[in-house]
């Protein structure tokens, strides 16, 4: 399936975003997650299904001065 991840198309098996972040090896902890404009809450990422062409943020905030 095809997405728009951050900008970039990128081409994956996964079907829902907390596989999609694991694929991509990211850390969940302080993420925030767009998908086509709407943000999405953390415990729905495992059972939010992806669709083609959807396009997300995947975004970490980090803190520090």
């Amino acid at each position: 399936m095809e997405l728009l991840v951050n900008g970039k198309s990128f081409s994956t098996k996964s079907r829902d975003i907390l596989s999609l972040i694991e694929e991509l090896e990211l850390n969940i902890d302080g993420m925030v997650v767009i998908h086509n404009e709407t943000i999405i809450k953390k415990d729905q990422y495992q059972n939010f299904i992806l669709s083609e062409n959807d396009r997300l943020e995947l975004l970490n905030f980090v803190s520090g001065g």
